[in-house]
């Protein structure tokens, strides 16, 4: 018999309808407390407790301080499924698999780049699925802002997104983890989540706009803590000179780069030059050509970038083999809240930013991108910049196969 044919007495669950019962078991609680019910069923899942004892006696001891909602709980939990809650959220998307750290290659890669990596932390994520990758990115992440959490006096953590493609599925995980695990927060108050990088004009897709990541955050009353924006209002491409003499001190734009100050966490991620779909090659080759009347002057401006050896970009900064690319012989360069080159800086001060480095395959070609995190490796210590770099399988391996340290 078919595994899918209905056996006499037990006809099979699909998924929705382990929704529906799901759903009218907790038909007497208000919608904030199914939600709360789902997600510290789901958390408590996750962390090994798997039988209704267990389930009970976790939910006597979260709300004893409230015996009545206390009570409605684990009177939902009596008519419940254990199964049909897990599948519930399962199909909303509550749960998300995390690959174990790959520590063969982490410590081949140690050995390699040792002076690159001291005092710093190296995440080898064996996939190439980019939705785990972005979750284990996304876990570091979370960790990071629970330890400035835990040291900020009224709970506010500041974190620079620089968008793109990746940085979009790492805020998707985050506000994910947020939502169904708020426990995994307890000193978050509130998230400052700053743009560092304003949208493109001719980028019309919306997967492409560096700031799109916000959108996982739009739902305040599902998550246990506060959310405020610092947009990125400003030109996202503009002459070097305007940027360096106007755009920061002008009272329209200024606000961005001066919150950027309190900035304690920056995400970022890299694209490669030769990656036919690399959004700054682009961006930047458009907004040259319109500029010059002469169009050949346009191509000059990138052909001069390929001459530099740029292999690809990093906080938005072009990056060679030998480091990142001297902006002020450049006309024109990407707007950026805080600068690359400001990052070792940062880094260093007393209360020391963490910046984490995301590099994990092109979302688009699947191109692995072992030349950029090993020109990030590379860099001498005074100018590192990264405290936390993460790397998915194939951009792991690509380091130690092909490409060998200065």
């Amino acid at each position: 018999m078919s595994t899918h044919e209905k056996q006499p007495g037990r006809p099979l669950s699909t998924t929705a309808e382990r929704a529906m019962r799901v759903d009218r078991i907790l038909d007497d609680l208000a919608h904030s407390e199914r939600d709360e019910f789902l997600n510290f069923i789901g958390y408590q899942f996750a962390g090994g407790v798997t039988t209704q004892q267990e389930l009970a006696a976790a939910i006597r001891a979260r709300f004893e301080t409230d015996l009545e909602l206390q009570e409605r709980y684990l009177a939902a939990l009596k008519k419940l499924r254990l199964l049909d809650a897990i599948s519930k959220l399962a199909r909303h998307g509550r749960f998300a698999y995390l690959p174990p750290e790959d520590e063969r290659l982490k410590r081949k890669i140690a050995l390699r780049y040792g002076a690159a990596l001291l005092g710093r932390q190296l995440t080898i994520v064996p996939t190439v699925a980019p939705e785990p990758f972005a979750t284990s990115a996304a876990v570091v992440l979370l960790d990071a802002i629970n330890r400035q959490a835990a040291h900020s006096p009224n709970g506010v953590v500041h974190v620079g997104f620089a968008g793109g493609r990746t940085l979009r599925s790492v805020a998707a995980g985050l506000a994910q983890r947020l939502q169904t695990m708020p426990e995994s927060a307890p000193d978050l108050k509130e998230l400052v989540l700053h743009s560092l990088v304003a949208a493109f004009e001719d980028a019309d897709d919306w997967h492409d706009d560096p700031n799109s990541f916000i959108t996982y955050f739009v739902e305040p009353n599902v998550l246990p803590c506060r959310i405020r924006h610092v947009k990125m209002q400003v030109p996202a491409i503009v002459e070097r000179t305007f940027f360096d003499d106007r755009l920061k001190t002008r009272p329209e734009f200024r606000r961005p780069f001066e919150e950027a100050q309190k900035i304690s966490i920056l995400i970022t991620s890299g694209s490669l030059w030769d990656d036919p779909n690399s959004i700054i090659k682009s961006q930047l080759g458009i907004f040259a050509k319109r500029s010059w009347p002469n169009a050949n002057r346009g191509q000059e401006f990138i052909d001069a970038l390929d001459q530099q050896g740029v292999i690809g970009d990093l906080l938005w900064h072009p990056l060679t083999t030998n480091g990142w690319v001297d902006l002020d012989k450049l006309e024109f360069r990407i707007a950026t809240a805080l600068d690359l080159i400001e990052l070792p800086n940062l880094i260093r001060r007393p209360e020391g930013l963490t910046s984490i480095v995301v590099l994990g395959c092109s979302g688009k070609t699947a191109q692995e991108k072992s030349t950029l995190a090993n020109a990030i490796l590379r860099l001498p210590p005074e100018k590192q910049v990264f405290t936390h770099l993460i790397l998915d399988a194939p951009t792991a391996r690509g380091l130690l196969a092909t490409i060998k340290p200065r």
